[in-house]
């Protein structure tokens, strides 16, 4: 069984914020389970712009601990399945420290290990990451590089429509993939991403080989993600930085 799970959380700290809704559905189920949670800390303004959750509409819904045989029920974990989110690592990382927030160990959680976990972001990337036309990896920009086919009323930043998006680009990805089977497939998903244009800032869309050498030496010093302490590193980007930098000092030897 294959289920496409999402989340909505209080913040990007996948260690300290709190899941307020999560939502799955098993791959050819049109029905999307979903449910709201009541965290311990208010909902920050900027998440409640960004999912339209309110701290009201969460006030009379179960904490995490009392919608637990619930979210349990959800993940269908009797069926050995795995998982699919649009970000997986932060999904996972979501899932997992607020399991154990609520008395589970992490050896409990077998289900969280990566060989049980497809991520159709790092897929799209893999797959699209060097085309000019793919302007962004994002859910909502993939919906529409790949023309998927969901309700006009799908509203984006809201698990149960994420969910049904992610399952209309995961269909994508195993047609397109038809001959590998999920561990082929998983194994792709979780394999080095070669960056060749750069992602994000005043340099995004460029192909990394015309990009200043400073202008990456100040990435490093100043961006989070390339920092390997922080918890949301970009181990890929960081890569892809790093051998464009060794082609640079390997051309110089000659």
């Amino acid at each position: 069984m294959i289920v496409i799970l999402d989340t909505e959380t209080t913040g990007l700290d996948t260690k300290s914020c709190e899941i307020i809704e999560i939502a799955t559905c098993p791959l050819g189920d049109e029905e999307v389970q979903s449910i709201l949670i009541r965290p311990v800390n208010p909902i920050p303004n900027e998440v409640i712009e960004i999912t339209g959750i309110t701290n009201e509409m969460v006030a009379s819904e179960p904490t995490l601990e009392e919608a637990l045989p619930k979210l349990l029920e959800m993940l269908h974990l009797d069926e050995d399945p795995i998982f699919v989110a649009h970000n997986a690592p932060f999904d996972m990382g979501m899932v997992l420290h607020n399991l154990m927030r609520v008395g589970f160990e992490q050896s409990d959680l077998t289900f969280m290990d990566k060989s049980r976990w497809l991520c159709t972001n790092r897929l799209s990337k893999i797959t699209y990451g060097a085309d000019p036309k793919c302007r962004s990896t994002k859910l909502t920009e993939m919906q529409k590089f790949c023309n998927l086919h969901v309700p006009e009323n799908n509203i984006a930043h809201r698990a149960g429509a994420d969910v049904l998006t992610c399952m209309r680009l995961l269909e994508h990805f195993l047609e397109k993939y038809q001959d590998l089977s999920i561990e082929e497939l998983n194994e792709l998903c979780w394999g080095p991403i070669q960056y060749t244009r750069f992602p994000f800032g005043m340099h995004k869309g460029k192909l990394l080989e015309r990009i200043p050498t400073d202008y990456f030496i100040w990435l490093f010093e100043n961006i989070n993600s390339l920092n390997p302490e922080d918890p949301n590193f970009d181990a890929d980007l960081y890569g892809s930085i790093e051998n464009e930098i060794n082609r640079r000092i390997a051309a110089m030897a000659f």
